[in-house]
């Protein structure tokens, strides 16, 4: 452990002489990459009508277009705002679109891209110089996404919300200066179990998976925190195909989540709330429960929920 340690400390320091982003040293917010984002000048939108504030909602930040949890939100009476790729948080208006969403039964989930965070980020860099620039811009983009991430999870907390976030356990990333402070500020709790308890399945055999979650439901920290590794078969390697397949959560895992986040959230019964709303809009047909862009949708993996 003493050997990677120096060992990370000494490429840290390499990779800052080089001007690649530090955990310690948060480059200054630049321009977002290019995705059509734009700077909005127009008027604030009126306010949602009461019965639709009185919806518990669920947002999903960085996520797929048909994500397992949002589904499972969907299931206990939420409704949701997936922000994913196409309907990027880079846009001004996909965060103003959340904003309107926020009442005292909100909940979002951060799920970030952790390419820039990994500890594999340090031997790349250390071995392929020229790795280097291209993680400097992959961390300069993670935290935009970081910074917005903050700024709309402190509105939905102001407002009476809650707030969770997951990365790898082992995840550097969880050491960012500016998210450490924010989880300090708000009294975030942490759990921590593995994806073999929790869904995280193969017909070859189950992974592990350490996963990490942050968040302002210190019952779903402490739930979480009972599904720890207990096997005692070897697991199988995140590999391959596999990998981008345990990028999903498995739907186990979703309802784990999702049961604490309803006990913690919902201070009105979802269906007197939908019912309010539904009277409220009158004789027109009732919209799509999903925020969502068109287009095709990822593949979900193949799961296995037998242990």
């Amino acid at each position: 452990k003493q050997e990677w340690e120096d060992r990370r400390k000494k490429v840290e320091a390499e990779m800052k002489e080089k001007g690649i982003p530090s955990l310690e040293d948060a480059p200054p917010e630049g321009p977002a990459p290019s995705s059509g984002s734009s700077a909005s000048s127009a008027a604030p939108e009126p306010a949602a009508p009461a019965s639709e504030r009185s919806r518990p909602v669920f947002i999903e930040f960085a996520c797929s277009e048909k994500s397992n949890l949002s589904s499972e939100a969907t299931k206990n009476g939420f409704k949701i705002f997936r922000i994913t790729k196409n309907n990027d948080a880079f846009k001004d208006e996909t965060i103003a679109e959340a904003e309107k969403l926020i009442n005292s039964q909100t909940h979002m989930h951060g799920s970030l891209d952790c390419t820039a965070w990994t500890t594999r980020t340090y031997m790349n860099a250390k071995m392929y110089p020229s790795y280097r620039p291209k993680l400097a811009e992959m961390r300069r983009v993670s935290l935009l996404l970081v910074r917005r991430f903050i700024r709309l999870s402190e509105k939905i907390l102001r407002a009476g919300g809650d707030v969770s976030f997951e990365w790898p356990r082992w995840a550097v990333g969880w050491r960012i200066p500016e998210l450490k402070e924010f989880f300090e500020r708000w009294n975030f709790k942490f759990g921590c179990f593995d994806g073999c308890r929790v869904g995280l399945v193969f017909p070859e055999g189950k992974i592990r998976k350490p996963w990490k979650f942050a968040t302002t439901n210190p019952e779903l920290a402490q739930e979480l925190d009972k599904y720890r590794c207990i096997c005692k078969k070897k697991h199988i390697k995140c590999e391959g195909a596999r990998t981008a397949a345990s990028a999903y959560y498995p739907k186990r895992m979703c309802k784990i989540v999702m049961d604490q986040v309803v006990k913690h959230t919902i201070k009105i019964e979802p269906a007197a709330a939908a019912k309010a709303e539904s009277e409220s809009a009158g004789p027109s047909p009732s919209a799509p429960d999903k925020i969502e862009s068109a287009g095709p949708s990822p593949a979900a993996p193949v799961e296995n929920e037998v242990e």
